[in-house]
């Protein structure tokens, strides 16, 4: 496993500590990625990865599936860093990831313009699934 060095600096920022960020095939199949909180490792599946690098090397998605591509990406890194920051509750996990979309997007380097559009695919995507920021714990 090789530590994603862009990934690892930006999901460290939103932490606040050093984290490592791994590209990993090693998740269950219906996970995106999961939080090894004891080793501060955020493991990802390679799409992750892949759509956040794009974003960090100057890529900007055209088309609507890309955006939400990495929307979906950004929301996952987010979410993860949420656990090693928070701990195992999902709820305040992805409360912290959708919290945190628009700073990792810009720590990645987005502009303003694709920040706000990331932001926006990402809230529906988790809308999808009924905001649990809404819920009480």
């Amino acid at each position: 496993m090789i530590a994603q060095p862009v990934l690892t600096n930006a999901a460290s920022a939103l932490v606040g500590r050093p984290v490592q960020v791994v590209c990993s095939v090693e998740a269950q199949p219906e996970d995106y990625g999961y939080a090894d909180i004891a080793g501060s490792i955020i493991h990802v599946r390679p799409w992750v990865c892949g759509n956040l690098e794009l974003l960090a090397a100057g890529y900007i998605p055209l088309s609507g599936g890309a955006t939400r591509a990495t929307a979906e990406a950004a929301l996952v890194l987010a979410h993860e860093a949420g656990h090693l920051r928070l701990g195992l509750d999902e709820r305040k996990a992805e409360c912290f990831g959708l919290g945190s979309i628009h700073r990792l997007v810009r720590l990645l380097g987005a502009g303003l313009r694709q920040t706000t559009s990331l932001v926006r695919y990402a809230r529906q995507a988790d809308q999808a699934s009924a905001d649990p920021c809404l819920k009480p714990s």
